[in-house]
């Protein structure tokens, strides 16, 4: 049977591999085997543990920022996509100009 830290361990990295951590930050991340939630459950090192984990966490958060942004911009040139195909439809579309996508935004 599994003991609750076992259990807690599991949820934790289940919840870590949902964020996208890669198995090397996953393993960095667990690697001091502490579950700091509380200040008063702290004990002498858990703030460089707090100070890592708060790293890793900020750059991963800025990587999937970057992703995101990335993501709105293929979402917005496929809408954009999209719409001139549909107001096109039926008409010779070699005379379609593409409309940036930044422009599309003010339409939906």
């Amino acid at each position: 049977m599994f003991s609750e830290d076992d259990l807690r361990l599991l949820s934790g990295l289940k919840c870590l591999k949902r964020l996208g951590l890669s198995l090397e930050e996953i393993k960095s991340y667990t690697s001091t085997n502490r579950c700091v939630t509380e200040r008063s459950s702290m004990r002498d090192g858990d703030e460089a543990v707090l100070r890592d984990r708060i790293d890793l966490l900020t750059d991963h958060l800025a990587r999937m920022e970057t992703q995101r942004r990335e993501l709105d911009e293929l979402i917005d040139r496929t809408k954009n996509n999209i719409r001139l195909y549909n107001e096109t439809a039926g008409r010779d579309a070699v005379n379609v100009s593409i409309v940036p996508a930044s422009s599309l935004q003010e339409h939906l």
